[in-house]
C-alpha cells in the first residue's frame, strides 16, 4: 500500500463505524461523498486491501502495442 492509501485507512474505518460522517471525510480529502462511499464499500468487501489502487501494475489506458507502434512509424515514414 502507498502512504496515501495507508493514511485513508483509519478515516474509512471511522466512517464505517459511524464515528465520522462521510461529508467530513470527503472534505478532508477533497473527494465527493460518493467517492467516499465507494471506498467504504470496497473496505467492507476486501478490508484494507480494498483501498489499494486496482490498476497498479497494469499497462496504461493509452498503451499502444509494440508491433502496432512500429507499423504506425513505418507508415508515417513512408508518407
Amino acid at each position: 500500500m502507498s502512504y496515501k492509501e495507508l493514511r485513508r485507512l483509519p478515516v474509512i474505518k471511522a466512517v464505517v463505524e459511524k464515528r465520522l460522517h462521510r461529508r467530513d471525510a470527503a472534505s478532508h480529502w477533497d473527494l465527493t461523498e460518493r467517492q467516499v462511499q465507494h471506498l467504504m464499500n470496497r473496505f467492507r468487501e476486501s478490508g484494507a486491501t480494498g483501498l489499494t489502487n486496482t490498476r497498479r501494475g497494469m499497462p496504461g489506458t493509452h498503451h499502444i502495442d509494440v508491433a502496432l507502434g512500429h507499423r504506425i512509424l513505418t507508415l508515417i515514414r513512408e508518407k
